[in-house]
């Protein structure tokens, strides 16, 4: 009988002593045994270091590495630095989600079964409420260009890294962005234009738990900016490449997708924080006059996108002000909703 490959899964750790055994459990308890398991403790000033320590004693496949706190990318990148050379396919989990006990499995027998570079499955999305929700997809093997229009055009693949299982000699060849929130859009778009045959499968394999106190969440200046980068900078590398309409005209929404959270939010930032963001906001303006007519003529963007194109090409103080109103109380309604 041949011997199952090693996969390394790498999860970086950081302040999350609440949800770490649960995430740990699900990993020491998956059916696919040959593994190593990094866990990047990044600094963490909470028990999430000794949580990691304590289950690296009871389990010799785990690999425990304290470091100084660099941020999520700058850890992922730590533990695609420590891959054991044996190491034939990665996967990534963060350490606030969990996985169902055949995440593994299941992915590397599609890789195998297809002969894929990366495998993609869905997840549920894990509410504070207790309830939880998710697409549904079917088995795709997807090369040449639809595999960035089936990125683009639809909820089964996105931007995150770990819902995937790559091959190591593909993932190697990347780093994650250092100092960047949204680090995984900056990176996906290139691993899935890199890899000649990629996979969609329709299990649900992770949990992803949804915080209001996570920093993909907040609000503030730095997610706002970093957002808008991560998806124009996509729109440059990807258009030149594109043939599909319905691809680029995805590519183009996402960034008007940015635009609308920031013109939303930006009179709710510190005047500081809005000085400082004058300059993406000259960007953005620029953006939508470009594509204002494309926008508000074609069927296929939504109402919110021609909204916000309308609002955006003059960056009107009060239009944005009573958007934030809006955008308050939209939320506080949704929220008085799923808790009532």
């Amino acid at each position: 009988m041949t011997e199952e490959p090693l996969i390394s899964i790498v999860i970086p750790v950081y302040n999350v002593e609440t949800y770490l055994r649960q995430c740990l459990d699900s990993i020491v308890a998956q059916s696919y045994r040959n593994l190593e398991i990094l866990m990047i403790d990044d600094g963490s000033t909470d028990g999430s270091g000794k949580i990691c320590d304590e289950f690296a004693l009871s389990d010799n496949r785990i690999h425990v590495f304290h470091t100084d706190n660099h941020g999520l990318g700058a850890a992922r990148n730590f533990g695609l630095d420590h891959l054991s050379e044996e190491a034939e396919f990665v996967a990534f989990l963060d350490s606030d989600d969990w996985a169902e006990t055949n995440m593994i499995q299941t992915l590397y027998e599609a890789a195998t079964r297809n002969k894929a570079d990366l495998v993609c499955c869905l997840f549920y999305r894990e509410f504070k409420d207790g309830s939880k929700s998710g697409v549904d997809g079917q088995e795709q093997v997807l090369e040449g260009e639809a595999r960035l229009k089936e990125f683009l055009c639809h909820d089964h693949i996105n931007s995150i890294a770990w819902n995937k299982l790559y091959r190591a000699e593909l993932i190697r060849k990347f780093r994650f962005p250092e100092g960047r929130i949204f680090e995984d859009i900056y990176l996906t778009y290139k691993i899935i234009d890199t890899a000649e045959r990629v996979v969609l499968i329709p299990d649900h394999l992770i949990h992803y738990r949804i915080r209001d106190n996570s920093l993909s969440q907040n609000k503030g200046i730095r997610n706002l900016v970093d957002n808008w980068d991560a998806h124009f900078q996509k729109y440059k590398d990807l258009l030149p490449v594109l043939t599909d309409t319905e691809s680029k005209q995805k590519l183009t929404g996402s960034c008007i997708n940015a635009i609308s959270q920031m013109i939303r939010w930006y009179y709710g930032l510190p005047k500081e924080e809005r000085i400082n963001a004058k300059g993406t906001l000259n960007e953005m303006q620029v953006f939508v006059k470009d594509h204002y007519k494309e926008i508000m003529r074609a069927p296929s963007y939504t109402k919110l996108q021609k909204l916000t194109c309308y609002c955006a090409k003059s960056m009107n103080p009060l239009v944005m002000k009573l958007l934030l109103f809006a955008t308050k109380v939209y939320l506080w309604f949704r929220n008085e909703t799923r808790f009532s």
